[in-house]
């Protein structure tokens, strides 16, 4: 041991020494305090006591609870962010293959490429387990045109959950109805 590490250890030891000497002489006191005190005047003490245990718990409860919603919140706005990444590439591949639809171009293969793997980068670190085993699903079964569709479904209503949105009354497919023409067309993709 050198020089610093010798006086670090005993410095830090005398520290523990004083500590154990102050909860020491604050128990006894307290201890002292409450034997000599009249059983009336003791019923008084603790109950004043839990009182302020129960609200100092009340207090510091309700603070961590907003702490986390201001984390949550500030993840939930990311998360849209990621989120809407993939929801542009899926509306482009559509909308890009349409030519009533003006200004949009379909991607180039590199630009497919490049914005998937963004998306994959972001979701990484803001995706949550339920979004990122949708879109491995949706990769093993993209060879299979009958599931992309269903698939593309899955990864919304993922993405939609993971924000807070409810899809308890969303039926089979509004969300890739929303971007047809004629929503009852998705019938026959899904026949086909």
């Amino acid at each position: 041991m050198n020089k610093i590490n010798k006086k670090d250890l005993i410095l830090g030891l005398f520290y523990i020494f004083l500590i154990i000497i102050l909860f020491w002489y604050i128990f006894s006191s307290i201890f002292n305090f409450l034997r000599d005190i009249k059983p009336e005047t003791l019923l008084t003490v603790f109950a004043s006591m839990f009182t302020i245990f129960i609200s100092l718990f009340g207090i510091i409860y309700t603070q961590k609870q907003i702490k986390l919603r201001e984390i949550d919140e500030a993840h939930r706005n990311k998360k849209i962010e990621v989120y809407n990444k993939f929801i542009t590439i899926s509306t482009n591949m559509l909308a890009g293959e349409n030519p009533q639809i003006p200004g949009i171009k379909p991607y180039t293969d590199e630009e497919l490429v490049e914005n998937i793997f963004r998306f994959k980068q972001d979701l990484l670190l803001w995706g949550s387990p339920k979004v990122i085993q949708a879109i491995l699903l949706f990769e093993r079964n993209s060879k299979n045109k009958e599931f992309v569709l269903e698939s593309v479904n899955n990864i919304y209503k993922a993405m939609r959950e993971d924000i807070g949105l409810n899809n308890s009354e969303l039926k089979d497919f509004e969300l890739i109805k929303i971007f047809l023409s004629d929503p009852e067309e998705i019938d026959s993709l899904i026949k086909t």
